[in-house]
């Protein structure tokens, strides 16, 4: 009886050291998930600093109407974005995979587009003033698509390490509170900084070299802060697996992946347009009298309101209703976009208006912009774990295969006129919205292993 009882105790004992060493292992999974989103959060806050000085829908495309160039040449640009950050994708999925850490690759990637802006900031704002227009525009663009390229690589790591990182119950939160940080700070920086430097430092170009080196070297700190991430190796992989080959087989096998790679690839037609919302303001603004260059800053903090409501309501959506659900209300918003884009211009140029109610298109892009972390988060939640560098892959270098559309964006501004490209633009983004009604919610169909429940 005594023996029984000993076993019995010695059971007890076991069992309760199990649920502590269960318990602890929770709370050290929860533990990395906190620090973990909080580094996000401040890496995110930090990435949207960065860009916002160099935008390419405002900073850039207005860089480029100052050198004098036609609405053909500006639709290179989101040609040479796409492009940059679309060819590396499947080339660097395989590498992501293959790694451990991917911190390592993002922060690489992140440094190296901050060093490379930094060069072109320097360029612009010391010689710009020497070089002829088709010189800033060859420098310009030689260096702006490599650039796109290391984004790329960045972007695709950062994506893969935000599915392994953060639990995908909390991805909605963590994007809403990066919004409510972010967006307050980048209204402040317009304002505090970037509105000086367009009104003050120089004259000519010289402001958007102010403009671009101060983006570069946010984007070296951002470098840095990527390193802080609390990651765990993953497993060496037994066997090699080709990213090509498992995102073929998804897009034969998965309607829901093939609709949101769809999507993906309507939104990029759709956002390519978007330096031709700034020709449209640019135009609107000087048939009043006005000059373009005094509106950037309130357009940017226009935008910055715009993205703080919509990460806010697409948060909440993504987190209660699915990612589905969120996609859908950031397309509904980019069918309003080009609609409100017509509007207010037609109300400037009647006279009926100040031209400063063309900022609520700004306000309305906002809103729409974060369908591509939406869509991310989509794809993140439908993929098997092992596969999501080839399903982000895919999903990113889809948009490679829309780029020959977007030069016939500029020719159909040149020979239509901006109103008409915008209103095609309104009517096509509503299709992408019947699209993605017809989509079904990974959540609940494939799980991701391994993810704590939020608090």
């Amino acid at each position: 009886m005594e023996r029984m009882g000993l076993e019995n105790n010695n059971g007890e004992a076991e069992e309760r050291a199990a649920a502590e060493e269960g318990a602890g292992r929770d709370g050290g999974v929860a533990g990395r998930s906190l620090r973990n989103s909080a580094v996000y959060i401040v890496r995110d806050v930090s990435w949207r600093l960065g860009w916002m000085f160099k935008n390419e829908g405002l900073v850039v495309s207005s860089f480029l109407k100052t050198v004098g160039v036609s609405n053909g040449v500006l639709s290179l640009l989101p040609v040479l974005n796409r492009c940059g950050r679309a060819i590396p994708q499947l080339a660097v999925a395989g590498m992501v995979g293959r790694v451990g850490r991917k911190k390592f690759l993002s922060a690489a990637g992140t440094g190296i587009f901050g060093a490379i802006w930094l060069v072109l900031g320097y360029l612009v704002h010391r010689h710009s003033w020497q070089w002829s227009r088709e010189t800033v525009l060859w420098v310009t663009f030689a260096l702006y698509f490599p650039s796109m390229m290391f984004f790329a690589g960045a972007v695709l790591a950062g994506q893969v390490l935000r599915g392994k990182l953060i639990p995908v119950n909390w991805r909605g939160r963590v994007m809403s509170v990066a919004a409510f940080v972010g967006v307050p700070l980048g209204i402040a920086a317009t304002i505090f900084v970037l509105r000086p430097i367009l009104a003050r430092d120089g004259i000519g170009l010289q402001p958007y070299g102010t403009c671009f080196m101060v983006s570069g070297a946010v984007f070296l700190v951002v470098s840095v802060i990527t390193l802080a991430f609390a990651e765990e190796a993953d497993a060496p992989r037994t066997r090699r697996i080709s990213a090509a080959g498992e995102a073929l087989r998804a897009m034969r096998k998965d309607a829901d992946f093939r609709g949101m790679v769809l999507i993906r690839m309507g939104t990029f037609v759709a956002f390519g347009a978007l330096p031709f919302y700034t020709a449209y303001g640019y135009e609107v603004s000087r048939s009043v009298g006005v000059e373009w260059k005094t509106l950037i800053a309130l357009c940017m903090v226009a935008l910055q309101v715009g993205k703080l409501l919509g990460v806010a309501a697409t948060g909440w959506i993504a987190d209660r209703l699915g990612n589905r659900a969120a996609t859908v209300f950031t397309l509904v918003m980019g069918m309003v976009w080009p609609m409100s884009a017509l509007w207010t211009g037609w109300l400037v140029k009647a006279g009926l208006a100040d031209v400063r109610l063309y900022l609520v298109t700004y306000v309305i892009q906002g809103l729409a912009m974060p369908v591509f972390y939406i869509s991310t988060n989509y794809l993140l939640e439908a993929a098997p774990e092992e596969k999501r560098p080839a399903y982000m892959a895919m999903g990113n270098t889809a948009m490679l295969i829309a780029l020959p559309v977007l030069p016939v964006l500029g020719v159909m501004a040149d020979r239509l006129g901006l109103e008409a490209l915008l209103a095609i633009m309104g009517v096509f983004t509503g299709w992408l919205c019947v699209l993605a009604l017809r989509m079904g919610e990974p959540r609940g169909r494939l799980g991701i292993p391994g993810t704590p429940v939020a608090p």
